[in-house]
């Protein structure tokens, strides 16, 4: 049986069809190739320079700030001045009332060093009349900073209790400056002082007036400003016997 040879030309062209076959799709696989290497490098690139623009910011840095605790009270009240967002060493001064007559440094004028990044400070609210104030926080590095503390006004008393007849002594500061205070016992007034240039009362004593045991309330006013009020209690009177006479007296 004779077998059918191919020809030259035949054979060139089943391996013409099959290279053709074989490397089309190879060749669409390198142009995808090409592709992704081409998107990845240009990822790379924008990364790169997002990464470099990201490094070249300033670092965030936690603006300094603070506040107090109370925010108001009579002089002589303790405050806490907390900071935070500070730098580690600058020293800062706290003042009351800068700028006025009435200025104070607190609790001295000596500066006081931050130990991290935060402090806690407590300073005595010193006398001045009644008002608004600025407290003010001075730091080498983070400059001035403030907030408002409100001065109201207070009374105090000698004793706290007594009986019928007694006297009692009552102070007072808070008040505004150079005015006339009005003093008052279970709501009836009793006696009157007046203040200095810092709204501290000149002390004035009335006489506990004939009235049942109990605790009343003392308290002063000087027409705008109204102090917190002071407790005192008239305790009932002990009866004892005189001797000779046979009768009891209070």
């Amino acid at each position: 049986m004779t077998k059918n040879l191919l020809t030259a030309p035949q054979v060139c062209d089943i391996i013409r069809i099959g290279l053709y076959r074989f490397q089309t799709p190879n060749r669409a696989a390198e142009v995808k190739v090409m592709n992704l290497k081409t998107i990845s490098l240009r990822l790379a690139m924008i990364l790169a320079a997002v990464s470099l623009l990201v490094l070249s910011l300033p670092v965030p840095v936690m603006a300094a700030s603070f506040n107090l605790t109370p925010t108001s009270g009579p002089p002589g009240t303790v405050v806490n001045v907390i900071g935070s967002g500070y730098v580690n060493g600058e020293s800062y001064q706290i003042i009351f009332a800068p700028g006025t007559s009435y200025q104070t440094y607190l609790p001295s004028a000596s500066p006081i060093s931050v130990n991290g990044t935060t402090f806690s400070t407590p300073v005595t609210i010193p006398n001045a009349p009644f008002g608004l104030y600025t407290i003010r926080v001075s730091a080498t590095t983070s400059g001035n900073l403030e907030q408002n503390f409100n001065l109201t006004a207070k009374v105090s008393l000698n004793n706290s209790s007594g009986n019928v007849g007694d006297t009692v002594l009552v102070s007072g500061s808070g008040f505004r400056s150079s005015v006339p205070v009005f003093i008052f016992f279970n709501n009836n007034q009793v006696v009157s002082s007046s203040t200095d240039i810092y709204g501290t009362m000149t002390p004035v004593s009335f006489t506990i007036p004939a009235i049942k045991a109990a605790t009343y309330f003392v308290y002063g006013t000087d027409g705008e400003a109204v102090s917190s009020s002071a407790g005192f209690t008239v305790r009932q009177l002990l009866r004892t016997e005189q001797p000779g006479d046979g009768r009891r007296h209070a």
